[in-house]
């Protein structure tokens, strides 16, 4: 918790609205999101990665600037097809090792450009795009 309620509020751009013993709960407008913390507990089965999406590519690059501003390593993706769609987007992983990223899509695309296997692209700091 020390870790990540630092971490979601910059990812966010917002403190918990409810802080606990073990407990944090973020309570965002835009995006709609209700994201609480509860210490403990283990995450299994098919989670691969959660996302953001924002309206713009300057969203994406205020997110991306807020996360540096507070030493958060960002991985950039812009102008990529991704589960057929154009889109600019950064990545960032959580102290728990959940990959997020942030994205806006400019457009549908026919073509999905879902190169290497996702051990591939977390050993080399790429996004798993759709890939399950």
């Amino acid at each position: 918790m020390d870790q990540s309620v630092p971490f979601y509020t910059n990812l966010f751009g917002m403190e918990p609205v409810k802080v606990k013993t073990g407990y944090a709960k973020f309570d965002l407008e835009q995006p709609a999101l209700n994201f609480t913390l509860n210490e403990g507990g283990e995450i299994s089965g098919g989670l691969n990665h959660l996302g953001i999406q924002v309206s713009s590519t300057e969203d994406v690059l205020k997110v991306k600037e807020r996360l540096q501003q507070a030493n958060l390593a960002t991985f950039d993706e812009m102008n990529t097809n991704c589960c057929y769609a154009r889109q600019d987007k950064i990545w960032v992983t959580s102290p728990d090792g959940h990959r997020w990223e942030v994205f806006t899509v400019h457009e549908n695309v026919e073509e999905n450009d879902a190169g290497s296997s996702i051990d591939e692209q977390a050993s080399n700091n790429i996004s798993s795009c759709c890939q399950s």
